[in-house]
């Protein structure tokens, strides 16, 4: 494989990261060597889907955020428990690959958050505050 695409060290947060996209994304984050931050609104649901990636994948670092992306209180948990440092994040590419494409598909305000957040991350100096 070509190390550029490599993402060794990087972290990737992944909503809706327990079934259907979000595990496949999962899978192959995993497998291009990112950490991985999944987040879903069951806790035994992310278990297994941490359990699945981790049966392909043995070495990968995967930790899982129960909470609901809808809420305004889950939302700010989730940025403070996987903004811990341990990892580089990467900016403006993963986080677009893996948003949650049903809220993407069923909303467009939610379309339009999404376009504000990338381009904030596309814009970033790596550290995922907008300049």
């Amino acid at each position: 494989m070509n190390r550029a695409w490599r993402l060794d060290g990087a972290r990737a947060l992944i909503t809706g990261g327990s079934s259907g996209i979000g595990l496949a994304v999962a899978h192959e984050l995993a497998a291009l060597g990112a950490e991985l931050v999944l987040v879903a609104r069951g806790q035994e649901r992310l278990e297994r889907a941490r359990s699945a990636v981790l049966e392909h994948c043995p070495a990968c670092r995967i930790e899982v955020i129960a909470a609901d992306v809808s809420l305004d209180e889950d939302r700010q948990r989730i940025a403070a428990e996987a903004g811990r440092p341990r990892g580089r994040w990467r900016w403006g590419w993963i986080a677009p690959l893996a948003a949650t494409a049903a809220a993407l598909a069923t909303s467009q305000t939610a379309g339009t958050a999404f376009r504000r957040a990338a381009a904030e991350d596309f814009n970033s100096k790596g550290n995922g505050k907008a300049t």
